[in-house]
């Protein structure tokens, strides 16, 4: 009940106190901090409700909504909605070429947008829950927690992840920026596309699927606690390879929560160095992302390149950039979801932008088609640049959320329908999942589930992405873990005397 109270309390406070400091008239924030309130509000009760059912079946579709909504629509939004010129000259820039800008209250309806979509997305996964009732994930001999797959499937998926996830980076890794330019990426080979983009779910796993098998082993001995935080530090390593930030520091943080979950470590005796261990990961990453190793390996096509060279790469850096400025860059940027949504609410209100009526959501079904079955290779209506095709937006990257697909398609008031339907589906997915790995001989699909609802946090882009284009990115991923799982229980399973 504490949690619930101040939770929302502190937080509001923080923006009040931002709103103080801001330039703007305090009178005209106030919608604003109320509607965030609302929405804090709810997205910790949510929070609450679904912890009752996580020694069961695990954190559940209800959970990672909420947690969605804190990342993307809450306090991580401070300084586009009340600093946007605190922030570096380049993302300025940046951000004036391709959002433009919007007032408090187009930020309040975009946070009123977001309450309807949480709340609509949390009654549909609820009523999913209820009617599929209690799936009963048991506990036995190789499953002490019977929301993770066994140890034996667990060892058995995270050495064939490694060995994937190594091949995959010496395929792509430090030709990361050439490799997924849409034109290169529509030459790959079969195998090639199976191993890309399926790649980009699993990358931060690696380190929690070691956490499972200490939590699921009967003895754990030390030296299996050293070959796991080895090849947990190794994966972590990889990622810095793939210059994914947010990829690594999910990496390290998620064996701690899976501990902490369970009971095996106390989370808030632990938060200090859990907070260390991202800021670190994160630094690692960043450091490779801003030295002139993607000059080296774009301008060295066709050789081998030596190890000192990549050392040298690494140590320079590209201009004046530096760790602490990117830091900034990102939380100003990457976390700011209300953004978009802030511009396309006063484009609809000033009559610049009609709704799409749910053209943006099809659009990104059609996109997950196979190519010979789309009625167009690029389609222009789909969440990432359909806000530059109808004139809103300049053309570029920009941040997308489920929330700003509600917003296109339906508006502010109709949101709520959307993350219903949406949560119905996720949901049924998220349960389908769970019934499936209740199974000894597909445990894997828990592993699968695991991906699947990271998205919430990792992007959560569009419906999609999260639906269909998941599955098919997946497909021979799946089929690894589902082989893995035979084998294991075939070599469990005791032979009867002939």
């Amino acid at each position: 009940m504490t949690f619930l109270v101040l939770g929302p309390v502190l937080i509001a406070a923080g923006w009040i106190v931002a709103a103080l400091l801001s330039p703007y008239p305090f009178a005209a924030a106030v919608p604003f901090i109320l509607a965030q309130f609302a929405l804090t509000t709810l997205l910790l009760g949510l929070l609450a409700v679904s912890r009752k059912v996580w020694k069961e079946t695990g954190p559940d579709t209800t959970a990672f909504v909420a947690l969605h909504g804190l990342i993307y629509y809450g306090f991580a939004n401070v300084v586009p909605v009340f600093f946007r010129d605190t922030r570096p000259l380049e993302l300025k820039l940046l951000m004036e070429e391709r959002i433009p800008e919007a007032g408090l209250a187009a930020y309040a309806g975009a946070t009123l947008a977001a309450i309807g979509l949480v709340a609509g997305a949390a009654l549909g996964a609820r009523i999913v829950l209820a009617a599929a009732g209690e799936i009963r994930l048991r506990a036995g001999e190789n499953r002490r927690i019977p929301w993770l797959p066994g140890a034996s499937t667990s060892a058995g998926i995270l050495a064939v992840l490694v060995v994937v996830v190594l091949a995959g980076s010496a395929r792509f890794g430090l030709d990361f920026a050439v490799t997924l330019s849409d034109e290169n990426v529509r030459e790959l080979g079969l195998l090639d596309q199976l191993l890309l983009h399926g790649l980009f779910w699993f990358l931060p796993l690696g380190p929690s699927l070691a956490a499972t098998v200490y939590l699921q082993a009967r003895r754990p001995r030390r030296a299996t606690t050293v070959i796991l935080v080895a090849t947990s530090v190794i994966l972590v390593a990889v990622v810095a390879v793939w210059r994914m930030r947010s990829t690594a520091m999910i990496a390290a943080a998620l064996p701690f929560l899976l501990l902490g979950l369970t009971g095996r470590i106390d989370i808030r005796k632990w938060f200090g160095a859990v907070a260390v261990l991202l800021a670190v990961s994160y630094a690692a990453v960043t450091a490779v992302r801003i030295s002139d190793l993607e000059t080296l390996v774009t301008t060295s096509r066709g050789r081998p390149l030596d190890s000192s060279e990549v050392r040298d790469a690494v140590a320079r850096r590209s201009g004046d950039q530096t760790v602490a400025g990117r830091a900034f860059f990102d939380f100003s940027y990457r976390a700011a979801g209300l953004e978009p949504v802030a511009a396309l609410c006063e484009a609809q209100e000033k009559g610049q932008l009609r709704l799409q009526g749910g053209r943006v959501v099809v659009a990104g079904f059609l996109q997950s088609l196979p190519a010979r079955l789309r009625p167009q290779q690029d389609l222009p209506l789909r969440v990432k640049t359909a806000p530059a095709v109808l004139g809103v937006f300049g053309e570029g990257d920009w941040v997308t959320t489920f929330l700003s697909e509600a917003v296109l398609s339906f508006g502010i008031w109709a949101t709520v329908l959307y993350g219903f339907a949406a949560g119905l589906l996720i949901a049924l997915i998220e349960r389908l999942l769970v019934l499936f790995g209740s199974r000894p001989l597909f445990e894997g699909f828990l592993i699968l589930r695991y991906a699947f609802l990271l998205y919430f946090v990792t992007a959560g882009a569009d419906l999609a992405t999260m639906t269909a284009l998941f599955f098919k990115a997946t497909i021979g991923y799946l089929a690894m873990f589902v082989l893995v799982g035979a084998i294991v229980q075939a070599v469990a399973t005791p032979r009867r005397p002939a």
